[in-house]
This record gives C-alpha cells, structure tokens and sequence, in this order.
C-alpha cells in the first residue's frame, strides 16, 4: 500500500472524502449526524465550501482526512468563535491568525502507519505558511489525552453541540516550541522548522493558563489523577466509586492514565440518551440528574457512573443526564477498556462485574421522581 498525503482539490477527491467521512462516523461510530446523505452516504457541511481537507490517499481512495479553514476565508466566524469560546483570541491577535480543524478522522487500515504524521505536518505546514499562530477545535473529554500529545489545550469550559454532543474547546499554539516540547507531541520536529512565537505563549498564559477546566494524567505536573480524586472524593476512589470497587492501587491508576477529569456547569448534558457509549463517565463532584418522563429528574450520587450501567457493552447510552449545578466529571475511554482485554484481563472482569452490578442494583430499586439532584461539595 504505497500511501500518499496531498489535498482534496478535484470534485471527485472532494466525494472521495466526504464518503470517508460517511463510513466512520455513519457506519463505523454510529454518530446521530445530521449533516449526513445516507442516500448517497456521504457527509459535508457548509464549513466545506471555505476550508481545505488534507488527505491520505491510496490511490484514488481516502483513508484518512483533516479539514482546516482559515478564519479570514469564513463568511460569519462569529458563532464558531463564540461556540469555542475563542473570541479574546480573534480581539487580540485578528483573524488572520487564527484556523479551525475539523473532520480529524482515519480508516482503521492506517490509524497506526506514518501517514498520520504526514497528515497533520501538511495541515500544519499548510497553517503557519498562511500565518496562522492559533488553531482552533474540540473533541468529546475521553479524546482529551489523545490531542494533548498531538499538541492541543483544553482552555475553556465545554459546550454542547446540538448534533455530537458535550465537548471541550481545544486550541494548539502553533509557535510554541517549549509547549510541543513539553507534551512530547510527534510535531515536536516540525514545530522547530519555523520561529518560535513567545508573544502568543505569553497572552494564553495570562489569559487561559490559570485555571484548567480539565485536567489528565499528563496535564497534572506528576500529582497524578488519583491523587486529585482522593482530595475530591476524601477518600480513595475505589472506596468512592462503586465501578472502582474492590481495585488495586495500580489498577486504578491504569484506568486513570487516559483518563480526563473535566468541568461541567449547570444545565450542561452530560450525556444523551441512545448515543454511542465511548467513556465510562462518573460524577466526581457537584450534582447532577437522569431526565425523565415527568418535570423532574432522578439523582447520581457522587462516584456512581453517568447514563450508564452494564449497557457500556451494548454501546448507547441508557439515560439523558443534566448537570443540576457545577461539577466535575470523570471520563474513562472506552478505548483503554477495550485494551484492558490484552494488558489486564483480571482488573476488565472486575470493572465490567461492577457495572453489570450497579446496574441491576439500579434496575432492581423504585426511584422516585422528584426534583431532588445529589448534594456534594463543588467542584474545588
């Protein structure tokens, strides 16, 4: 398979691409995409007609596809931008410098080749010779440690996307050598063919670096996220949490060590009913309820898994979930679990014997309807 990287720029290429993106998020992800031609199966939106899509290519045929769009060549960037949180950015620095990717996604057959590098150096390459210095995006919470090492912040409180669901703004600042070195991103290289940009470094500091609204194994300065549970908690999260019942230290820290620990706000949808389940989500702190047929909703208490019971492994989520007050919401991608199977079979049998337990425990109790939510210490 000799693979290539180059852009969309013919309409076949162009169809090539929007099929690719059918397949994954349609076929493969199941995602309720509304922007999606299942006569066709194809998928576009109207961000296509003003951005770029690079592609890795066998042949004629798309495997993998990155979309960038140059804020200055949108027609509104307004809402994308109050979407994401990222006006401060558009005041300070002009649009010019600012991009927004998109439409990330790869076939299975090169999600582990080099290609994937080559995909994100001709995006990149593509930003900073267009004089990009931010680029703009989001990603589901579990995805969080997954574009940290690519380069990407979490910087803002998350949102909700009327069509994917809750998400968290990210932004990568493209001159930033010490950042890319920090987080030992695989564009550590390319980052240093080009200057170093220590005026953009500075302003996010001061003006997003204080606070994080999400937090990963990597992204905690060695603490560790156990170590924030416990505080959060008082108490070990296996004695906490009923899905970390009965696990060891070590285990738990393997859990953790994709894992991300992120902010929500009252009224925030933590999940939706019958979307895909690709975390193990549970409520760290705050309060927060399952919406139901009537006015008002039932509670979670603090530690006990969100939307979810044993149904993690029919892959929807089970319940509609709403932050009653501001909180903090751990998520446990399901891709770790998934490689639990190879690396720790034991701790996966106790991890799924816990839900499947929790679950019927659930299922086996009279919940009252009642405007009650879970009292618990906010997020801190």
């Amino acid at each position: 398979m000799a693979l290539r990287v180059a852009p969309a720029e013919s309409h076949a290429e162009r169809e090539s691409v929007y099929r690719l993106r059918y397949e994954i998020y349609v076929r493969e992800l199941e995602l309720p995409t509304p922007e999606a031609d299942h006569r066709w199966r194809r998928l576009s939106d109207p961000l296509d007609e003003h951005a770029r899509s690079f592609v890795v290519w066998d042949g004629d045929e798309a495997l993998g596809c990155l979309r960038v769009a140059l804020l200055r060549d949108l027609p509104d960037p307004v809402p994308v931008l109050r979407k994401l949180r990222a006006l401060p950015a558009q005041l300070r620095f002009g649009s010019r410098s600012i991009c927004l990717t998109s439409r990330f996604m790869l076939h299975e057959r090169v999600r582990q080749s080099r290609a994937v590098l080559a995909l994100m150096r001709a995006a990149y390459d593509y930003a900073r010779n267009n004089g990009v210095r931010l680029n703009f995006g989001d990603c589901t919470a579990h995805q969080l440690p997954f574009y940290q090492h690519l380069g990407f912040r979490s910087y803002e409180a998350g949102f909700n996307d009327p069509a994917y669901g809750f998400k968290l703004p990210l932004v990568m600042l493209l001159g930033d050598r010490e950042g890319f070195e920090a987080q030992g991103t695989p564009l550590g290289r390319v980052v240093s063919d080009y200057p170093d940009d220590p005026e953009v470094r500075s302003w996010f500091a001061s003006v997003w670096g204080h606070s994080p609204y999400a937090e990963t194994a990597a992204g905690t300065e060695g603490a560790g996220l156990r170590a924030i549970l416990r505080r959060r908690f008082g108490e070990e999260p296996s004695t906490a949490s009923p899905v970390l019942a009965g696990l060891a230290v070590k285990e738990v820290e393997l859990l953790l060590s994709r894992s991300t620990l992120f902010r929500v706000r009252e009224g925030d949808r933590i999940t939706r009913r019958g979307e895909p389940a690709q975390s193990v989500l549970l409520l760290v702190s705050g309060e927060a309820g399952l919406l139901g047929e009537g006015d008002g909703m039932r509670s979670v208490q603090i530690g006990d898994p969100i939307g979810l019971g044993e149904s993690f492994w029919n892959g929807r989520r089970e319940a509609t979930v709403v932050a009653a007050s501001s909180g903090e919401v751990l998520a446990i991608p399901g891709e770790l679990i998934e490689a639990l199977k190879r690396r720790a079979p034991d701790t996966l049998g106790r991890l799924r014997g816990n839900l499947v337990n929790f679950a019927a425990r659930q299922h086996s109790t009279h919940w009252p309807m009642s405007t009650a939510t879970a009292a618990a210490s906010g997020a801190g």
